[in-house]
């Protein structure tokens, strides 16, 4: 994270114009990385059996620069360090950008990571876990308030009425859902439960 200000310097003049023309978008995406060897420290098996270690990264998306990290095992839960790791990727960023974003994925589905973000300046933008409530508010979703996604072919997006509680206040759920011919639905019955 230190050194992304003087990364940024170093950039060519266009592409420091490109990136401060978009607002930043902080990806939270942490990965297992399989290791081997029983003496291994910080790793753990995860839900598949591997001996993992789960880099809990927070990236500038679009300068593809990792701005804070953390490591955990592959038990290790992500929500808990990434109010910290926000805080740290934000302070990262170089002077002169615009309002961050902060995305993730449904496994930080936390209103504290959402506090998180507001709280450093950030807006944010985090996968909802699909549960009864979110499937029964995609379901009520009227026929015309479906619009084209942008860049996805067949994909259409529409705001539903789910809000998660506690959540802060003006936090919206956008819902996308996406034609799919038969053959590319899988076999795997899990897969097809809610297709």
């Amino acid at each position: 994270g230190s050194m992304a200000a003087t990364a940024f310097a170093a950039y060519p003049e266009a592409r420091r114009a490109a990136l401060v023309a978009v607002r930043p978008t902080i990806d939270l995406d942490p990965t297992d990385i399989e290791v081997y060897g029983s003496k291994k420290e910080g790793v753990a098996y995860n839900y598949q059996g591997q001996r993992v270690g789960r880099p809990h990264p927070a990236v500038w998306a679009e300068a593809g620069v990792v701005l804070a990290a953390d490591l955990g095992s592959g038990r290790d839960d992500p929500r808990p360090q990434a109010p910290g790791l926000i805080a740290r990727a934000i302070a990262a960023l170089p002077a002169g950008l615009g309002r961050p974003r902060v995305r993730a994925d449904s496994g930080f589905f936390d209103q504290a990571v959402a506090q998180a973000a507001l709280a450093n300046g950030a807006d944010f933008a985090i996968a909802a876990k699909r549960n009864p409530a979110v499937w029964r508010a995609g379901r009520a979703v009227p026929a015309e308030a479906w619009r084209p996604a942008t860049a996805m072919r067949g994909a259409e997006i529409a705001e539903c009425a789910y809000v998660p509680g506690g959540w802060p206040d003006g936090t919206r759920t956008i819902v996308r859902r996406v034609r799919l011919d038969a053959e590319e639905v899988r076999a795997d019955p899990r897969s097809r439960r809610r297709r």
